[in-house]
């Protein structure tokens, strides 16, 4: 994998979403994830499509 693939940093949009890296995003073929940045005590909702 090439190094510049490796880290990258996040930039936190309005609804606190730093990553969202899918798997065509990073070359995979199963797993996606998404980081978000949340205050303490704050709750987060994800549809996954399942």
């Amino acid at each position: 994998m090439p190094q510049s693939k490796l880290l990258v940093h996040a930039v936190h949009n309005a609804d606190g979403v730093g990553h969202h890296i899918t798997p065509a995003s990073a070359g995979w073929r199963y797993v996606g994830f998404e980081t978000r940045a949340l205050k303490q005590g704050a709750k987060s909702k994800l549809d996954t499509g399942g």
